[in-house]
């Protein structure tokens, strides 16, 4: 669970800030 940018989902694909 990275991308946890708009929410902490299961690491899809998602804007994250963390990569």
């Amino acid at each position: 669970n990275v991308h946890n940018f708009p929410i902490d989902l299961d690491s899809v694909e998602a804007p994250s800030i963390n990569g």
